[in-house]
């Protein structure tokens, strides 16, 4: 993930992420969120930014989650199964 974050678009990280946590056996899920959720959420960042130039960090997280839910449902999982990562 750290290589991978230096020149990959934060879609392709989220598609990374998922395969890791579902096809890996990742004991700290919710430690690999932590140290890439920046990363992983810097599309929704941009999007989310208000004319004051304030990110609403709420929605970014929504967004950033349901973005991986979506691939986890492809890969027969969800972030529902991950209890360690933040919910919907």
């Amino acid at each position: 993930m750290t290589e991978a974050s230096q020149f990959r678009m934060p879609y392709q990280l989220r598609q990374l992420f998922g395969t890791i946590i579902v096809y890996s056996q990742v004991v700290e899920v919710g430690t690999l969120w932590e140290r890439f959720y920046c990363d992983l959420s810097l599309d929704f960042g941009y999007k989310y930014r208000s004319l004051e130039g304030y990110v609403k960090e709420d929605m970014v997280k929504l967004h950033t989650l349901k973005s991986l839910n979506d691939l986890l449902l492809a890969n027969g999982s969800a972030v529902a199964h991950f209890e360690v990562l933040p919910q919907l």
